[in-house]
């Protein structure tokens, strides 16, 4: 049965990044399933500060002609931009500040949008499909849906509450951001995850809720995306390229302050709360790059022949990381491009770099968004990896090559392997039948069934 969805995504193209490849993908899908999808998200030009303009405008072209996007003002007032890129204000504003500020800002336009596509247009939808992040999105989400009596699918993707990449200013903040989650939560039908760890430590955050409520949908990779494409790699040159795409979430400040006990912080910081322990320097290439190091050392003649490739915006502390442990002139940083141009460099690779956070007694629960097109490649993945989902699935997929963080030789000796690899006989292949699991197209018919069951039609 056809449904009218409406798509509310704060992040959306022409905005280019992980989370709008998931916006985006679902659209395209559920559109191409014979649906009447419409979108509700921000105008082009207030990205322009809020993503500090990260734009792609190509994954407009994923969008199907009979998708009617509205777009309206974010509200982020000008003075904010301006303070929130000093030290010290930045600072004020999160300790002033509770809860998501999406829900404030956005609040007037999101809700004249809505009564417009429905009071004024006539257009009621079925159900609706709210993805993050920002979570505040959500939020807003449940408020007017429960208002009109209109299903509710919320799409969290990471956990709001319990990501932990940085410590929340203070208990009390802490308490209101998770009031706002569980109205985010106990509206919507269903409360969607992109990992099996996040449901879990979400069934026991919150034991009242049914389990059934929380469903997981990973992240993918879509066929269609390397159809057609010249892709090019030279199998015959002695050249090895590993490459990694994509931000590494490290905040030095911020990892000092989660690891820190409070009276050894400043005054002003004593306040701070962590929910649990994480250390995101984990996630950063750092421990790779010290492995990098201990090969260059080890095995100094095949250096040359080695090509590391970081792609993405580069942070402000990757620079001094490189010169501290010895590797700038072995890293190449290419800044931040599109999609399109993602996929020849992934195409290019012959073998591709994860890393992930450390969570202290617990399991990581993040997966990188490029893991599931590195898997399209069937080339060997270095997982310089803690325990947890990333790893998990790496082992499913067959072509994990692994090394411990926290062991230089180990990290040294992967590399290794993989110089030697690319014309052995133990070149690792992909499992039969796993990479299929992440198609977007499948991963739209499983929203797509959630979407029909809450809307009451199926």
């Amino acid at each position: 049965m056809n449904m009218k969805i409406l798509v509310i995504a704060f992040e959306f193209p022409p905005l280019g990044g992980g989370s709008v490849q998931r916006s985006v993908k679902m659209v395209k899908y559920l559109s191409s399933f014979g649906h009447e999808v419409r979108v509700l998200t921000v105008r082009d030009e207030d990205y322009a500060n809020w993503f500090d303009q990260k734009y792609d405008p190509t994954l407009l072209n994923e969008v199907p002609s009979g998708v009617v996007i509205h777009r309206v003002s974010s509200g982020f007032p000008a003075w904010y931009w301006d303070i929130i890129d000093k030290p010290f204000s930045h600072g004020l504003i999160r300790l002033f500040s509770f809860g998501d500020p999406v829900v404030r800002f956005w609040k007037p336009g999101f809700e004249h949008a809505f009564a417009q596509i429905i009071d004024r247009e006539r257009w009621r939808p079925d159900v609706v499909w709210c993805t993050s992040p920002p979570y505040g999105a959500c939020v807003l989400a449940s408020r007017e849906c429960n208002k009109r009596g209109i299903p509710l699918v919320n799409d969290f993707q990471d956990p709001w509450t319990l990501w932990s990449h940085s410590a929340f200013p203070s208990y009390f903040h802490y308490r209101f951001i998770r009031k706002q989650e569980l109205e985010a939560i106990r509206y919507c039908k269903y409360f969607i995850l992109t990992t099996e760890q996040s449901r879990i430590d979400y069934i026991r955050e919150y034991p009242f809720l049914n389990v059934d409520k929380i469903r997981v949908i990973h992240n993918g990779y879509d066929d269609e995306d390397f159809k057609n494409q010249s892709f090019h790699r030279n199998i015959n040159d002695d050249t090895i390229r590993i490459t990694h795409i994509g931000h590494f979430y490290y905040i030095p400040s911020e990892r000092e302050l989660m690891l820190r006990v409070w009276w050894k912080r400043l005054p002003h910081q004593w306040i701070r709360y962590r929910k649990r322990v994480e250390d995101w320097l984990y996630r950063s290439p750092y421990f790779f790059l010290l492995g990098l190091r201990r090969f260059r050392d080890k095995w100094p003649s095949e250096v040359n022949n080695l090509r590391v490739r970081f792609v993405g915006k580069p942070p402000y502390w990757l620079d001094n990381m490189l010169t501290e442990t010895g590797t700038k002139e072995i890293v190449e940083i290419i800044p931040y491009v599109s999609h399109e141009e993602c996929l020849k460099i992934e195409a290019e690779s012959d073998a591709f770099l994860l890393t992930s956070a450390k969570v202290s007694g617990g399991l990581d629960y993040t997966i990188g968004g490029k893991f599931f097109e590195y898997l399209y490649w069937d080339r060997p993945i270095l997982g310089v990896l803690t325990d947890g989902s990333m790893k998990t699935l790496l082992e499913q997929s067959g072509l994990g090559i692994f090394a411990d963080p926290d062991d230089h030789e180990s990290v040294s000796n992967a590399i290794k392997t993989i110089m030697n690899i690319k014309y052995s006989d133990n070149y690792p292949h992909r499992a039969a039948g796993f990479l299929e699991r992440f198609s977007r197209m499948r991963l739209a018919r499983i929203l797509e069934k959630l979407l029909l069951e809450a809307s009451g039609l199926d």
